[in-house]
């Protein structure tokens, strides 16, 4: 029973407790369960939908809000229900879309301390007057908004400190709002239309954060702002600050940050030296050429942000900012000079930037600021770097653009990761050469590692050696009667010893005190040398007052303060009370509490681990035993406000033999590299043909795999049931892999028969993934919190997961209660039953549910929801029972010997293989021939939204790269001859079969900028009608640009032209288009593709076409015909057909050749006449590989020799040769282990060439995702920037 005489606030702890307790011993799905929402003090609902603005009626339960988010959540107007919460302290509404803050009554909530509606559409009347009356109003964020004055009744918030007005267009400031509301510390009025500030400015006495950054503020000269001597913070960026109007600074000696950025400074004012207290200085964008040798006064200045000026030399009084960490000094005119050699100095720097400058290099003292994360040198002229940059532990080095740059050879230190025993793979090219081989792993010792061991294997004799003439003769005679004097010592004194005699040998005489008592068998006792972290924190003990731990699961679990002395009849605790001793040393005294109805388990766990505390801390005292009822006073003491009896308790920690209760449930896949499950209705007609779901019954575990789904996602499935089967079901659950089409009946059975309709390709509705939201259930005295735990860039990861908290994951289709094992009880509940409600809260489908996941044992779809946790480990399928049992009669036999490392298997053979050779024009004419004869006719249509267009002759072979388009082909192929085993009769009566019979294909061609919506809508609608109208069977071909097949490419007669966007975009008429000519392994693969239109895209080994149009002519220009130097007849007489009937026949055509291009048309298009290259030599060379392991092993492929930007796959890691230089490119979603082999490969791919003589020797070059060089896009025939993908 719980005492009575409580106050207000233990009887709200009280119920509070009470309904918890309840809630752990009751139904989980209990509807007459008392509900916890008039506890919750605050919740966050940011991203959330609410339907037409309206709360759940379980939302409005929480009467005792006293702080709301509802940030993100597509609000456009009040929800009515906010006038239930009138204890609403704090009110968040960010980023919405909110008109206008009168609906929902707010004014009404007079209890309001802080209203947030920054990112809104909030205009001046959608402000009502009677929120700035509330008399606590403390904070007011109206950023971001459509205001256009400053509210008038402001005034009356007299109360108000922090007041945020950005981004709005505000014209004038009133001078009331500063003699009403003179307690303002916080200030931002940026990014509006003010012309002046009012003199009562002055009057802020307590103003530190001023912002007036953005405002016309030219013709204000700041004269009241050295009043304002507790400013901390100033920002004048943008406010057109020269030297008539620059205020005089030197009486803010409070001043820590300031901004004067952007504005027309030609040096820095000698008063903002004068501040010694800066930590942060912006003065980027200036006009700035030197800096003061009064600079030495910032000795506390942390960031200092000089960029975008026109310094050509750092003041070597820099040098004495020694607590400066962020230097920037981009876009000046800094050369190597410039840099004080004393850079070093700034022993705490940690970023430096100097991009667009002019560094020849950069001083050898700032390789000894080992604090350096960042180095900027990106555009400048360097030669080299001192050798010291390759010690650096650097997040970033960027020094792109330095064409002359020659890197200091690296140190042949061998790190972790580079040899060949670190993948357990010989790369040996002769064995690598015979394809997918097991290489066997080999230790491999350098030249200095055998020296080394040489060097220590001969001092080692010599250590042990002794010698036998001279002085080694005599010493070693010494060293033997020393050893043998010693030995007799120990003997004569043995009974002296052993009684606990001191011997004390002192000028080296032998005195023996008189023997001493010996220890007591306590103080004999060692502390062991064990780690206790795992059960007790390392402050327990260090501070005086009483600690409570809970034996929860074999574990002690600790309690927190507000619940001392209410304890649960069925559970055990350990209580340590640290006090100072007489002394005044620390001292504490150990209990462990056994409740009446406790278990075994917890009994003994809480015994063991009152010993383990002691042990701990080192304590002298014994633990103390107390039972319920027969508690001690010494331990009732420990309670002043008594000590409480709850019946009830934590379960035990033995395993129970309790059944659950199994749901079924249907799971579809999502993801390749990150797979997880997301439920769905368990009905047939959630069912596609395109993915792989997951039918848990929880004994059996059904794997349907649609006929289109990839092998990837089968391959995933599988895994995933295999990991739920051996972790969470102990293998007891069985699984069946089944295909679409072949169902087994109990499969229909459970999810109530199949479907009348065919099961379709695609979903009619996108799946786009709802992000998750993480909340950390938080309780104090009687109130219960719910706030959001910020992702880092969006992504859930495990660090994130507290072992002493409890988070509830919400998502949308699935709520998961994850719950630490050092957790609170009481937490534990509330974060239940909160998850129950938030389950109801908030829309959602009718399979979502909630889960519990306790740490250590989670499930497979909530680890699947986390960022590289726990990925799906691949199952041996081929380790057969016998192999296992040989493996346990070789571990007995050889217990200590550690299980043979499994070497890894690769496939790096194409690295090997000769380039492909081109195909000849005679053969390219044979087949083109060939195939367009048995081409009988050919349509041409474009998708247009889901429906599609006949084009129109003119248009055939157009293609633009953002839209979508299908070829319906009619073929007469010849049969083949069948084989049949047939019996003689069935052959003489045989028919004749036709000679040709109508083959139909469907072509659909997909632009690299067209959306999958294109193919989507063919897959679902028009190939059925398609299949109606024509009651034949179609074969669809998909193919994307540049990837198409030789066949197809075969019916255009070399019109393939493809142009840069859409159809239907309305460009610029005067802009010119270049577009070039090229064929990449065969003149059938020859296109006509628009590039940028720059002299850098012209080529002597090529033909372009460049359509330059005239101005204001209605349609009308030049063509001009360009044959590059290096291009054949045939290529030329193709690029004068192609330039004739590309464009309209208002363009009149010009054939020129390289070297007699006019001045006036065609290089004024290009932008000026411009280098450009002169051969094509890489394409004699270029070769592109892919690195993957998705074959279950590392394996290296070539691309054909017609590839294209499309084939760059962001999952892997690519190799590309152009003859010159070698390019290793990593895709974004590429593993580590892709990424370290790939550079092996590439080790051996260079080492083979050089072997081989094979062109030229190669430089090994990183190019990076959507930071390509030249050398690397010129291989990839229209490359097009990741910007405009």
């Amino acid at each position: 029973l719980f005492p009575i005489n409580k106050t207000v606030e233990d009887k709200t702890q009280l119920g509070l407790s009470l309904r918890l307790s309840v809630f752990c011993w009751g139904d989980l799905g209990r509807k007459t369960m008392a509900s916890v929402l008039p506890f919750v003090r605050g919740v966050d609902f940011s991203q959330s939908q609410f339907p037409n603005g309206h709360f759940e009626d379980k939302v409005a339960e929480m009467s005792n809000l006293r702080w709301l988010r509802l940030n993100k959540s597509s609000l456009t107007i009040m929800p009515e229900e906010m006038d239930q919460f009138q204890k609403l302290e704090v009110l968040t509404l960010s980023r919405n879309r909110l008109k206008e803050l009168h609906t929902g009554n707010i004014p009404g909530i007079q209890s309001l301390r802080v209203v947030n509606a920054s990112h809104n559409i909030i205009r001046d009347s959608g402000l009502p007057s009677d929120l700035f009356k509330v008399k606590d109003l403390v904070t007011l964020d109206l950023s971001h908004n459509e205001l256009t004055k400053i509210p008038e009744d402001l005034l009356h918030a007299k109360n108000v400190i922090v007041v945020s007005l950005s981004h709005n267009k505000i014209s004038s400031m009133p001078g009331s709002l500063f003699v009403h509301c003179s307690g303002i510390e916080y200030m931002d009025l940026s990014n509006n239309e003010l012309q002046s500030m009012p003199p009562q400015l002055r009057r802020l006495e307590h103003l530190q954060h001023l912002s007036l950054a953005n405002n016309p503020l030219q013709h204000y000269t700041f004269k009241v702002l050295d009043k304002l001597t507790n400013l901390t913070t100033l920002n004048l960026s943008n406010t057109g600050r020269d030297f008539t109007n620059t205020p005089h600074l030197d009486k803010l000696v409070s001043l820590t940050d300031i901004d004067m950025s952007h504005n027309e400074l030609s040096r820095i004012p000698e008063p903002v030296y004068l501040l010694e207290k800066l930590r942060r200085v912006n003065m980027s964008h200036n006009c700035i050429r030197e800096l003061s040798s009064l600079i030495d006064t910032w000795l506390l200045i942390v960031s200092l942000d000089l960029s975008s000026n026109q310094i050509t030399a750092l003041h070597p009084n820099i040098c004495k900012c020694v607590k400066l960490k962020r230097l920037f000094l981009s876009d000046n005119r800094l050369t190597f000079e410039g840099i004080p050699p004393a850079v070093g100095k700034l022993t705490e720097l940690e970023h430096f930037l100097a991009a667009r400058n002019q560094l020849e290099c950069i001083p050898e003292g700032l390789c000894r600021c080992y604090n350096l994360k960042k180095l900027v040198l990106t555009s400048n002229c360097l030669l080299t770097l001192p050798e010291g940059i390759h010690y650096f532990k650097l997040e970033k080095l960027d020094i792109r653009n330095n064409p002359n740059l020659v890197m200091p050879p690296k140190p042949t230190e061998q790190v972790k990761g580079s040899g060949a025993e670190w993948y357990n793979i010989d790369f040996d090219p002769e064995i690598l050469k015979q394809g997918a081989v097991v290489a066997a792993s080999k230790v491999i010792k350098g030249a200095y590692t055998r020296q080394k061991e040489r060097r220590l294997k001969m001092l080692k004799q010599r250590k042990s050696s002794v010698g036998t003439s001279g002085r080694d003769e005599e010493s070693a005679m010494k060293v033997l009667k020393g050893l043998v004097d010693v030995a007799e010592w120990h003997t004569q004194n043995d009974d002296v010893l052993s009684a606990g005699a001191a011997v004390d040998l002192e000028a080296g005489d032998e005195q023996v005190r008189s023997p001493t008592k010996p220890k007591r068998w306590d103080q004999v006792l060692r502390r062991p040398d064990l780690d206790y972290t795992e059960l007790f924190s390392e402050e327990v003990g260090k501070l005086p007052g009483i600690t409570l731990w809970q034996i929860e699961n074999f574990y002690p679990v600790e309690v927190e303060e507000t619940f001392h002395g209410q304890l649960y009849m069925g559970d055990c605790y350990i209580i340590l009370k640290t006090h100072w001793n007489e002394t005044s040393e620390l001292d504490w005294q150990i209990y462990f509490w056994i409740g009446r109805d406790s278990t075994l388990d917890k009994r003994a766990c809480a015994a063991m681990h009152a010993v383990n505390l002691r042990n701990m801390l080192g304590a002298d005292s014994r633990t103390c035993r107390e039972e319920q009822g027969d508690e001690s006073e010494e331990f009732e003491d420990l309670f002043p406000e008594g000590i409480s009896y709850i019946e009830g308790g934590t379960q035990s920690g033995f395993f129970t033999t309790e059944e659950d209760d199994l749901v079924i449930r249907l799971y579809q896949l999502h993801g390749s590299k990150r797979p997880f499950l997301e439920p769905v209705d368990t009905v047939a007609t959630s069912l596609v043909l395109s993915h792989v779901f997951l039918l848990d019954t929880g004994t059996d575990i059904y794997i349907w795999c649609g006929s289109k789904s990839s092998l990837m996602s089968r391959s995933k499935g599988r895994l995933i049931a295999e990991k739920i089967n051996k972790i969470e079901r102990k293998n007891k659950t069985r699984i069946h892999q089944i295909r679409a089409g072949i169902e087994p009946e109990e499969f229909w059975d459970i999810l109530g028969g199949p479907s009348e309709d065919p099961i379709p390709l695609q979903s009619e509705t996108e799946y786009i993934p709802r992000k998750p939201v993480l909340y950390k259930a938080g309780l104090g005295t009687g109130y219960l919190e719910l706030p959001q735990v910020e992702l880092p860039q969006g992504q859930l990861i495990q660090s994130l997961l507290k072992t002493n908290e409890v988070h509830i994951l919400d998502c949308y289709t699935d709520v998961f209660v994850w719950i630490g094992r050092k957790s609170a009880r009481l937490v534990r509940a509330a974060a239940l039953r909160l998850a129950q409600e938030l389950l109801q809260m908030l829309d959602r489908p009718g399979t979502a549910m909630v889960t519990r996941c306790q740490e250590g044992t989670e499930l497979q779809i909530f680890k699947a929801r986390f960022m590289n946790w726990d990925e799906v480990l691949a199952v041996d399928f081929t380790r057969t029972p016998e192999m296992l049992e040989q493996r346990k009669k070789e571990l007995k036999k050889n217990p200590g010997v550690p299980p043979e490392k499994k070497a890894a298997k690769v496939d790096l053979s194409p690295l090997f293989l000769p380039r492909q050779l081109p195909m000849p024009n005679r053969e390219a004419n044979a087949l083109t021939m060939k195939w367009n004869q048995q081409l009988l006719s050919m349509r041409c249509c474009i998708i247009e939204g889901k429906k599609f267009s006949i084009l129109p002759n003119r248009e055939k072979g157009h293609f633009y790269s953002a839209e979508c388009y299908f070829f319906l082909c009619r073929y007469a192929v010849p049969v083949e001859d069948r084989i049949e085993e047939k019996d003689e009769e069935d052959e003489d009566s045989e028919d004749e079969e036709p000679e040709q019979e109508i083959q139909t294909v469907v072509y659909f061609w997909q632009g690299r900028l067209a959306s999958n919506m294109g193919w989507l809508h063919f897959t679902l609608g028009i190939q059925k009608q398609l299949e109606r109208a024509m009651d034949v069977p179609i074969d669809v071909i998909h193919v994307k640009q540049q990837q198409e097949d030789f066949k197809f490419l075969s019916h255009f007669g070399g019109k393939f032209i493809i142009h840069q966007g859409s159809r239907d975009d309305e460009e610029d008429p005067n802009k010119p288009a270049l577009y070039q000519i090229r064929a990449n392994q065969s003149k059938i693969c020859r296109r006509v593709v628009q590039v940028p239109a720059v002299p850098k895209s012209l080529n002597s080994a090529f033909c372009h076409i460049l359509k330059v149009p005239f101005e204001n002519s209605g349609g009308s220009g030049i063509v001009y015909i360009w044959i590059g130097s290096q291009a054949t007849q045939e290529e030329a007489i193709h690029a004068e057909q192609m330039g004739r009937t590309m464009f309209e026949s208002t363009y009149s055509n010009v054939v020129i050749q390289e070297g007699s291009e006019p001045e006036n048309f065609f290089w004024v298009a290009l932008g000026g006449r411009a280098p450009y290259e002169t051969n094509a030599d890489f394409m004699k060379f270029s070769r592109l590989f892919r690195c993957s392991n998705d074959k279950g092993f590392f394996a290296v492929s070539e691309k054909c020799s017609d590839f294209c930007q499309g084939d760059l796959s962001n999952d892997d890691v690519m190799i590309l040769d152009n003859g010159l230089e070698v390019f290793i490119w990593f895709g974004a979603n590429a593993s580590e282990i892709e990424k370290k082999l790939a550079m092996k490969s590439v080790q051996v791919y260079l080492k083979h060439l050089n072997t081989e003589a094979s062109g030229s020797k190669r430089k090994l070059k990183i190019a990076k995702r959507g930071m390509e060089l030249w050398e690397f896009t010129r291989c990839f025939h229209g490359w097009v920037a990741e910007a405009s993908l």
